[in-house]
């Protein structure tokens, strides 16, 4: 079985952040990446209503299984004002944004908010 190299995937990954540090920027967002990518997430948003804390994962599969660091950001405690997403990018895709905080803010919508 073919493997792309440790590095490659980092390069790859790191890719990806900076696409959500972009999406995120266009939207108000101030936006710190996490070098290394070795924390529960991966780009910090910080916007005078709330603080967005975004996992970036980046796949060929239609579907996405979390992996153990998903799931522990998923039960991550934070005050209100802090939103949790996982972004899932997959080639010639817009990203999946998956709200982790096991249920939506009412008017929470993510996706078309990417779209638009």
């Amino acid at each position: 079985m073919w493997k792309i190299p440790e590095k490659s995937m980092y390069k790859l990954g790191r890719r990806y952040e900076y696409r959500a540090i972009k999406l995120l920027e266009q939207f108000g967002y101030t936006c710190t990446r996490s070098a290394s990518s070795q924390g529960l997430w991966d780009v910090v948003g910080v916007r005078f209503d709330e603080v967005k804390l975004v996992q970036v994962k980046f796949t060929s599969a239609d579907k996405y299984y979390e992996d153990a660091n998903c799931k522990e950001f998923r039960n991550l405690p934070v005050p209100d004002c802090v939103v949790k997403e996982l972004w899932v990018f997959r080639p010639r895709r817009k990203p999946e944004i998956i709200n982790m905080h096991g249920s939506k803010k009412k008017g929470d919508t993510a996706n078309e908010r990417v779209e638009s």
